[in-house]
């Protein structure tokens, strides 16, 4: 401001001397055009100058952006067996009975799904990927990358975490037991039915039972979450079940030709001191042979446990089974494809043993996954949930509502809304953002 003043005097000098000198006033006009066209009288440029800087601060800021973009790493990728398609996040990978299945990640790890098991990938970042284990067994080689390196496995309320390591998991979402055997690294486990994470080394076998709570260690594992006293080589993490009551003598009804399948309940009669007809004796000796329905379905052979109780009468075996049977029940009727016998198995422990939680997310599997009633399943998920908002299989119903109500988007966003305020990284996570896009 200060030299624009100076310059104006100055001016006013030169137009008062050259008024006085001379007397044609065209040399005044002449005067100040040139004055006006020297340089001194440009525009000074320092008002530009903020304007330069902000244009080279901006190109320098977005060359730095392309630059990071550009070196970003991008999500691992994934294929499965020897398909060169690109494998899609979400979608369920199975293993039919014939043989297993590969799915091989661009950065070299591998999953080898066995035959009749099925998972999918969750998600996929650029240090590892989330895997949820729905049913079966599956052995995972992951490699690791870096100290980043970052690997989430969930089956069902059990989550693994892994950096780089090579190990075996199984998931029975039937029998709901958890198994995993480490070949090399370490991983850590976490569950709702742990009273604390537990870290996993090479050569280890951990196997959790949900409905038994119980949980089988090494006996030299000092460390292990303990809850109550067990015998060597396991802790019991809940309260066993009630041992079965001794049943009852069951003695063929008098008009059991007319009533077959049917049995009567009676007290015994002290049996006779005299010796039995040969007939008796042999067909007596021979019922004394065959085995129960318990040892059949603790043998794993369910079929011939649902005839050993078709024999006696299911539906009776029902209303005089203590609560552990009923679940025995359950198992070996939805092992035999009876679905229906299996919802009365699971009424009845609630009706006769107030049974809650478990028994209605049963209920409500067995009527989405074997009757085909996804109205029906999403009920009973959604009394599991009221029951037993905490509990451990609390996730996985808010995951099978989700999947049971896609056609209904209203049940569905209401789900998923639920789902991700209280399992943000859960496995369920990617199907309830999906669902809230929409």
């Amino acid at each position: 401001m200060d030299d624009l003043k100076k310059r104006l005097a100055d001016l006013g000098r030169v137009v008062s001397e050259t008024s006085d000198r001379l007397t044609d006033p065209t040399t005044v006009a002449t005067a100040r055009r040139r004055w006006l066209q020297s340089p001194q009288a440009a525009p000074p440029r320092a008002s530009r100058r903020p304007v330069s800087f902000v244009l080279a601060a901006a190109c320098v800021l977005c060359a730095a952006l392309v630059t990071l973009l550009v070196r970003r790493p991008s999500a691992l990728s994934f294929a499965v067996d020897a398909s060169s398609t690109r494998g899609t996040v979400g979608e369920w990978i199975a293993a039919g009975s014939e043989g297993p299945r590969v799915v091989r990640f661009s950065e070299g790890t591998s999953l080898t799904l066995a035959p009749s098991a099925k998972l999918r990938i969750t998600e996929t970042t650029a240090h590892g990927a989330g895997v949820l284990l729905e049913q079966g067994s599956v052995e995972a080689s992951v490699v690791h990358t870096g100290a980043d390196t970052q690997w989430a496995l969930r089956a069902g309320p059990f989550d693994v975490r892994v950096t780089g390591t090579r190990f075996e998991a199984a998931w029975d979402p039937i029998h709901e037991t958890f198994e995993i055997t480490m070949r090399e690294g370490s991983v850590i486990v976490r569950s709702p039915v742990l009273s604390s994470e537990r870290a996993l080394v090479a050569g280890e076998h951990l196997r959790i039972s949900v409905r038994d709570g119980a949980l089988a260690l090494p006996a030299s594992q000092p460390n292990a979450p303990l809850k109550a006293a067990a015998p060597a080589g396991s802790v019991a993490l809940t309260q066993p079940r009630d041992p079965a009551p001794a049943e009852p003598p069951v003695v063929p009804s008098a008009n059991a030709n007319a009533n077959a399948g049917t049995s009567a309940i009676a007290t015994a009669a002290p049996r006779s001191s005299a010796t039995p007809a040969p007939g008796l004796a042999s067909t007596a000796k021979a019922a004394d042979q065959e085995p129960s329905w318990r040892e059949l379905a603790s043998a794993g052979k369910y079929k011939e446990a649902f005839e050993a109780t078709e024999r006696v009468g299911f539906v009776q075996e029902i209303e005089r089974a203590s609560s552990a049977d009923l679940s025995t029940l359950t198992d070996i009727a939805r092992f035999a494809g009876r679905p229906a016998l299996a919802r009365e198995a699971l009424l009845a422990q609630r009706r006769r043993f107030g049974a809650r939680g478990r028994s209605a997310f049963l209920i409500g599997k067995t009527a989405a996954d074997q009757q085909g009633n996804a109205a029906e399943g999403v009920r009973w998920f959604e009394v599991y949930l009221s029951e037993e908002p905490g509990g451990a299989l609390a996730e996985q119903a808010l995951g099978r509502i989700m999947e049971l109500t896609k056609k209904d988007s209203v049940a569905a966003r209401s789900a998923a809304q639920r789902s991700i305020a209280r399992y943000p990284s859960g496995s369920y996570a990617g199907l309830a953002r999906s669902i809230l896009a929409r």
